[in-house]
């Protein structure tokens, strides 16, 4: 399967049933409140918009099709925040400045330069593997792990940081995010998440889901398998399934 046109939406291969895209799911928080629409094809800048609001509306374009067409603020912050190669992640309640590199680790056969890793981060961040989320006090966008991405509108967002989150909700192994590229670890987290509902993980619906080709996907899914990550258990709490029952 390739890559879906913008506007175009998006079917699992599996059951035939639609997938939402990440504006109408609808993320919480404030940058998600604002939508960009990029300017029309072939259609130049303005000169008389400015160095900043310049600079913004080329970003909208360059960030449109990876969006659908539509381009959430948190979209803006992301990138905004991948110029000085550094993101802010939020992990057990608190901010950690990691690098990017860091952040995204090495991807197999592919060339991440910073270009490359702003391509990736955004890509994972179209598919609801993480949301972004500005901080008032000192203006820096934290980033946050989607451990549960809503399957429709109205459903709950999980996020790995959550420790108010109900108990029971799929975990990730916290040592997978220093070793795998998070591409892999995004693929590991959609089949845990199979697993946690006894679901059949299938690859299709994986690349249909994350807009792969079938190669692309069938990598990140050999990957994900190879790591053992996917069948690690998160605490010796953790039943088969990764079904989280620990008590908050």
């Amino acid at each position: 399967m390739g890559r879906r046109k913008p506007g175009k939406q998006r079917r699992t291969g599996k059951d035939g049933l639609r997938t939402f895209t990440l504006r109408e799911l609808r993320p919480p928080g404030a940058a998600y409140e604002a939508w960009f629409i990029p300017a029309q094809a072939g259609v130049p800048i303005p000169d008389g918009l400015g160095e900043d609001a310049a600079d913004i509306a080329a970003r909208i374009g360059r960030l449109g099709p990876l969006y659908g067409g539509v381009v959430p603020q948190a979209a803006l912050y992301l990138d905004l925040a991948m110029d000085s190669g550094k993101l802010a992640v939020l992990k057990e309640g608190e901010a950690h400045l990691i690098e990017v590199s860091d952040f995204l680790g090495s991807v197999p056969g592919k060339d991440m330069d910073l270009d490359g890793m702003r391509a990736a981060a955004h890509e994972l961040h179209a598919i609801g593997a993480l949301l972004v989320e500005p901080d008032e006090e000192y203006g820096i966008p934290f980033v946050r792990f989607v451990s549960r991405r809503p399957e429709k509108p109205g459903e709950p967002w999980g996020f790995v940081d959550d420790t108010t989150a109900p108990a029971a909700s799929t975990c990730l192994p916290d040592g997978m995010w220093n070793v795998l590229s998070l591409e892999v670890t995004g693929a590991i987290a959609f089949l845990r998440s199979c697993l946690s509902q006894l679901e059949e993980p299938d690859l299709a619906d994986f690349a249909e889901r994350n807009r792969l080709g079938e190669a692309e996907a069938r990598r990140l899914w050999d990957a994900a398998w190879a790591s053992g990550f996917v069948d690690e258990k998160g605490c010796d709490a953790c039943p088969a399934g990764h079904l989280c029952t620990r008590e908050q």
